[in-house]
């Protein structure tokens, strides 16, 4: 395993372990079911070491800030990034941000539409010095919003996890090498696996995902390049987001077999984006690979 493949399960788990540490109304018991939940889908979809030894995942105690607001970075509009929704009481909530506000600088920043604007807001909010000077439209309004931000605590950890026993054996997919473009086939982006969660958390170590042997729901949209639509497709598409765009693939995973996938594209139907005939998730790759 490579050290940033740690890191980024370091992150996912401490993640479950930040939900876990702000959930003051939870009882010890509800604790524990999730922070088990958490630790047995790593498990479940972490490959184990080579050696067949423990994943351990060891991280210092760390610190960051939270605005306390859901922002849509990419509006269906086109426009400015917007506020969503507020936490009450949260940093959002005394810096007197209301929903539908459009954001237009962050700490002397200028927004932009695109993803970049997600980038520049997430900067801004975990600067050292933990503070928020925004200007913001309102309706005809133009406003300046300033105030501290919310500090989160995060203790030290170490966990030492052990893959889970698949009876029947375990295959995998592999999402880290790109589709072969030639034959039209694009890389997608994950959602779930059987309904579970396949992004932050229980997004894959070097993009590889642990299964038993059997049947299993993979959720999936494409990420094909904006530049194989065109006309009102290509508008009609952007403006859908990813979770709009998903297909399912029904997949019999074998034992000690991976499995790559991705999206193949139709080019006679790139204008049929409404139905989504343009796309279909595909295996465009299978392979003997032992898996334990």
């Amino acid at each position: 395993m490579t050290a940033s493949s740690a890191c980024n399960t370091s992150l996912r788990i401490g993640l479950a372990l930040g939900l876990l540490l702000g959930a003051l109304d939870l009882s010890a018991a509800e604790a524990d079911v999730l922070l088990d939940d958490a630790v047995r889908a790593v498990a479940e979809f972490a490959p184990a070491n080579a050696d067949g030894s423990p994943l351990v995942i060891e991280r210092a105690a760390q610190a960051r800030h939270e605005l306390g607001a859901v922002v849509d970075a990419r509006p269906a509009d086109g426009g400015l990034p917007q506020i969503l929704a507020i936490t009450p009481g949260g940093a959002a909530a005394r810096l007197q941000l209301r929903v539908g506000d459009r954001l237009m600088q962050v700490n002397g920043h200028q927004f932009t539409a695109g993803e970049a604007s997600a980038k520049t807001l997430h900067d801004a909010v975990q600067a050292d010095a933990g503070r928020l000077a925004l200007q913001v439209q309102r309706g005809g309004e133009q406003l300046t919003l300033s105030g501290a931000l919310d500090r989160v605590e995060t203790p030290a950890y170490r966990l030492s996890i052990s893959p889970l026993p698949a009876a029947g054996g375990c295959g995998r997919i592999n999402l880290a090498l790109k589709p072969p473009v030639s034959e039209s086939i694009y890389p997608i982006f994950l959602h779930s696996i059987d309904g579970r969660l396949g992004g932050p958390l229980l997004n894959s170590l070097d993009g590889v995902y642990r299964l038993s042997a059997g049947r299993h729901l993979i959720k999936v949209s494409e990420e094909i390049p904006d530049d194989r639509f065109w006309g009102a497709a290509s508008n009609h598409r952007r403006q859908q987001q990813r979770h709009e765009r998903f297909k399912i693939l029904e997949i019999e995973v074998a034992a000690n077999t991976t499995y790559r996938i991705g999206a193949r594209f139709h080019k006679d139907r790139a204008s049929s984006v409404k139905d989504q005939s343009y796309w279909e998730p595909v295996i465009w790759k299978e392979f003997e690979e032992g898996c334990r």
